[in-house]
């Protein structure tokens, strides 16, 4: 976290670029307006990802801070071209019943004094970026209806065969490729990597002296490793065949996505993961994250299955993606299975490592809750 002074020192060039930005477009702005807090978008994130708020009399604006990393200005880049597809009113999300016309933050370009920073300012070794406060809540996984799951998966489809569009536009040479996907190269040396001797080596103080939750890990393990031969066959067939690739979220957990009261899409607010590779992984990561959560199983608000919420997901996103980009709802299927059992094991492993800080009690308590919730999922997806 910054101080109180370097924090007062990004308020003001914040507010300065947010004035600038007011003038350009021929809004009165107040002088004095503008004051910052510390909040948050989401409450169950792990990313650690500084983010303020900055109320002004000319709107609320968002101070976020990035890794100070060689892609990030591909990904900001990225997030504003394809906002900026969506603003014209024949591509506006409005129409198809969401709560604003884009599916990022819009970002507001840095000024301080008369200098241009552009889209990303250098500051207290990170990477930030300023743009407009997006009002919502998290998507509520547990009782998710069908109505928000199509919806859901319409902004997806929308999203995914826009963003081909913006890049084309904007003469990006790889607007779309065919290609083998990163990700699930990644996945497949994961898997690889898999070995029973991790199940002897699980220690109940990685797992925060919980031996309820580490006897339940433990469990789980076995049922993936037991699973592992076939699950090396059917990844090694997916990650073997060239797949039509561009830019996709690939972080698009349902706590990622804002909606608004009627549970419609508000925006999505991380894309500190995104890249080049397979669309069919953000509506594997959505609507899986969306068919579990602690421990329950979500139905739809009636008497439908979680097999009629891929059903209906599907449907809705071949629809409106218009490259169908995802040929087969069964390998869907079968890769968030075979993804919360890799998710799993990077959580064992992550915890081996010691990369989770156990000095912080809510985010002990936090990960506690995932690494439960995933191993409940791995019962009952792999049943």
């Amino acid at each position: 976290m910054l101080n109180k002074d370097s924090l007062d020192t990004l308020s003001r060039t914040a507010l300065d670029s947010v004035k600038r930005a007011a003038l350009i477009q021929h809004s009165h702005f107040p002088v004095n307006a503008g004051e910052v807090e510390c909040t948050s978008w989401r409450s169950n994130g792990f990313s650690d990802s500084a983010i303020y708020r900055l109320a002004t009399e000319a709107g609320v604006f968002a101070i976020r801070s990035w890794p100070n990393r060689f892609d990030t200005p591909s990904k900001v880049e990225f997030w504003s071209s394809t906002n900026n597809s969506f603003a014209g009113e024949t591509n506006s999300l409005s129409h198809v019943g969401a709560s604003n016309p884009m599916p990022f933050p819009k970002i507001v370009e840095w000024y301080s004094m008369d200098t241009s920073f552009g889209l990303l300012l250098p500051y207290a070794n990170k990477l930030w970026t300023l743009c407009e406060w997006v009002e919502g809540k998290p998507v509520e996984a547990k009782g998710v209806s069908k109505s928000t799951v199509q919806h859901l998966a319409t902004i997806l489809g929308r999203l995914h065969s826009n963003s081909i569009q913006v890049l084309q536009a904007s003469g990006s040479p790889v607007p779309k490729q065919m290609m083998r996907s990163n990700s699930l190269r990644e996945r497949l040396e994961l898997l690889k990597t898999m070995d029973y001797r991790l199940l002897a080596a699980c220690d109940p103080t990685e797992f925060f002296a919980n031996n309820l939750l580490l006897e339940k890990v433990k469990h789980c393990l076995a049922i993936v490793l037991e699973r592992q031969p076939s699950w090396l066959r059917f990844l090694t067939i997916c990650e073997s065949q060239n797949r039509e690739c561009h830019w996709i979220v690939r972080d698009l957990w349902f706590e990622n996505i804002l909606v608004d009261e009627r549970q419609y899409f508000s925006s999505i607010v991380d894309l500190g993961a995104a890249r080049l590779d397979w669309p069919g992984l953000d509506f594997v990561r959505l609507f899986g994250s969306l068919s579990y959560r602690d421990g329950d199983r979500t139905v739809f608000s009636g008497d439908d299955s979680d097999e009629e919420l891929w059903n209906d997901a599907y449907g809705a996103y071949t629809q409106s993606h218009t490259d169908h980009a995802i040929e087969s709802l069964e390998e869907c299927k079968m890769l968030h299975k075979v993804s919360l059992g890799l998710s799993l094991f990077q959580w064992v492993l992550w915890n081996k490592a010691g990369s989770i800080d156990l000095t912080n009690s809510d985010k002990v308590q936090r990960v506690s809750k995932r690494i439960a919730a995933i191993c409940d999922q791995v019962l009952t997806a792999v049943q």
